[in-house]
């Protein structure tokens, strides 16, 4: 959106030195429904349930209002100015390089093809309109020409290999620093992030959403019984057992050492206390042969929005605190809090 704001200003400059060109005109009026355009894909975005494939629709829009703008002058009768213009063909390589945002290569590349495809569809037509007006050559634009032409459909190419290489690479960088390197899950700062994203969406829908703290009980001992390979290894299992609990919608991440976030979104307390006393006890099988079955169990405390709090730090530090008195509690339990937690358990 801003993009498309800031995109006024080149038509707006060859308006002040050139106010009866064409070109300029088109693209002021252009620029403005493209704004017109990002205001109605921001309030998509926005909302409780964004139109699937939101990100592909909007690249494929974001590339045919650039193409719109050289057809615009096809049908002004400027078939140079649509194939030959420097300023606007230059906006498919902004708009190429703004896919990268996305942070997706699908996206990327639907860009760079969509943009290709286009354009070269423009310059066919284009052609035909200049052989049959029998014009060499634009005292403005110059001359057509194929190899200018070709030269043009390779920048677009380039564009797009410049943009996928980019997207991949910080999208490797992204998930590094998002993981967690020994389990596979996602981190502390990734799970606080999204803990965010799920109470502004509880907030819009008004669903309560469920934080846990889960803790390994007397996990120093099964280092100091079998070595922190082990360790390691059950931890690793650990996080799988977690994840394949969780329901695609809800986030497990490793807190810190043995301490495990999870954030079941759209659940009531009650329901996610049937749920989580299914994970206080597991059994894990470390990858060493002479290492038998070793038994698992958790402290899990447990707070949810919005009665323990309204923002993500208030109910981690709940649950932190509820994880704590579980402890105390004599630990394989879970605390919701002892008047709720006696209520649940139907004492």
């Amino acid at each position: 959106m801003i993009a498309a704001a800031s995109a006024a200003v080149v038509p707006l400059g060859h308006l002040i030195f050139q106010p009866r060109d064409l070109e300029p005109w088109v693209g002021l009026a252009a620029t403005f429904f493209v704004f017109a355009v990002s205001l109605f894909i921001r309030k998509s975005a926005r909302r409780a349930s964004p139109p699937p494939f939101l990100g592909f629709i909007s690249a494929v829009v974001d590339v045919s209002l650039v193409s719109a703008i050289h057809v615009s002058f096809l049908v002004g009768g400027q078939p140079f100015a649509a194939v030959s213009g420097r300023v606007y063909f230059g906006a498919y390589l902004l708009v190429i390089s703004l896919s990268c945002l996305r942070l997706d290569v699908r996206i990327c590349l639907l860009s760079g093809i969509t943009a290709v495809v286009q354009y070269v569809a423009i310059v066919m037509y284009a052609s035909r309109l200049i052989s049959i007006s029998g014009m060499t050559s634009h005292p403005t634009y110059g001359s057509f020409r194929w190899d200018n032409q070709a030269s043009r459909v390779v920048l677009l190419a380039i564009a797009t290999a410049t943009a996928i290489v980019i997207v991949a690479q910080s999208s490797k960088l992204v998930a590094a620093s998002l993981q967690d390197s020994l389990t596979g899950l996602p981190n502390r700062r990734y799970a606080l992030a999204r803990l965010d994203d799920a109470l502004a969406a509880s907030r819009r829908l008004k669903r309560q959403v469920v934080v846990a703290l889960a803790d390994v009980d007397h996990f120093k001992s099964i280092n100091d019984r079998y070595g922190h390979t082990i360790g390691d290894e059950v931890l690793v299992e650990v996080g799988l057992a977690c994840r394949n609990f969780c329901r695609e919608m809800d986030c497990v991440a490793r807190y810190g050492g043995e301490e495990f976030l999870i954030i079941l979104v759209e659940s009531k307390p009650d329901g996610a206390f049937a749920r989580l006393e299914e994970l206080t006890q597991i059994c894990v099988h470390p990858a060493g042969n002479s290492v038998p079955e070793i038994a698992v169990t958790f402290s899990i405390g447990v707070a949810s929005w919005p009665e323990d709090g309204e923002t993500a730090a208030e109910l981690v530090d709940v649950a932190d605190r509820r994880l704590y008195l579980a402890k105390d509690k004599g630990r394989g339990r879970i605390e919701f809090g002892s008047a709720a937690y006696s209520e649940l358990r139907g004492a």
